[in-house]
């Protein structure tokens, strides 16, 4: 409904769930519609913000900004348009914290393995200059966390269809390895000043490099694929 400033009903609009205009009365110019959204005229397309929506087909023409916390590309409130409508263009979020956190949760449980791939890999980004200061056996276990991560995450993808995938995974392995005689000469009990460790040491540091660099390839690949 569009009403003048006395508040006379000048236009009245009706649509169907996903924004097709089902009737109108009035013939006043208005171009915001369906939820309040501007409707370009040439195209018939809705501008929802982030991006443009076409009606007729219920699809955005651009994928969702948010899709790795929303889970949908193009659909348009996720095919639940009779309970949530989209203004923003972010599948029906907005900037609505709590609607993105219920869809990340979603996620990792539906996405264990990877969930946890991406929190050793930030733990290892986070703590890694740290450990590499202070040298220890610390290091060498958050080089091959990282390098596990980073396997984990690309290992399956590189086994089905390769490419970057295969890098992230080669990296993540190959770190983990480098990490390895750190940790066990510090099991081991071997001097933290001896020539040996020190060679285990800069190895490790390689490996957790290798094993970050792994996990965000793998990061950006998965965001970019989904």
């Amino acid at each position: 409904m569009l009403t003048d400033t006395s508040g006379t009903v000048k236009a009245t609009y009706s649509y169907d769930a996903y924004g097709n205009l089902t009737s109108s009365t009035g013939s006043v110019a208005n171009p915001f519609l369906f939820a309040g959204q501007y409707k370009d005229t040439q195209s018939g397309l809705y501008y929802m913000q982030a991006r443009y929506y076409d009606s007729t087909t219920a699809q955005f023409l651009s994928r969702d900004p948010a899709v790795i916390v929303t889970r949908s590309v193009f659909e348009y409130v996720n095919s639940n348009p009779l309970n949530v409508i989209d203004p923003g263009g972010l599948d029906g979020c907005g900037w609505n914290p709590i609607c993105y956190a219920g869809n990340a949760a979603e996620w990792v449980a539906q996405n264990p393995v990877q969930a946890a791939g991406y929190v050793l890999g930030v733990a290892a980004a986070a703590t890694g200059i740290g450990a590499i200061v202070e040298g220890s056996v610390a290091l060498g276990v958050i080089a091959i966390s990282s390098g596990v991560a980073a396997g984990a995450l690309d290992g399956p993808a590189c086994l089905s269809s390769g490419g970057v995938s295969c890098v992230g995974a080669g990296l993540g392995v190959t770190g983990a390895l480098f990490a390895a005689p750190e940790v066990a000469l510090g099991i081991a009990g071997v001097s933290e000043t001896s020539t040996a460790f020190a060679v285990a040491r800069g190895c490790s540091a390689f490996g957790w490099s290798l094993g970050v660099a792994g996990t965000i390839l793998d990061a950006f690949h998965s965001f970019a694929t989904q």
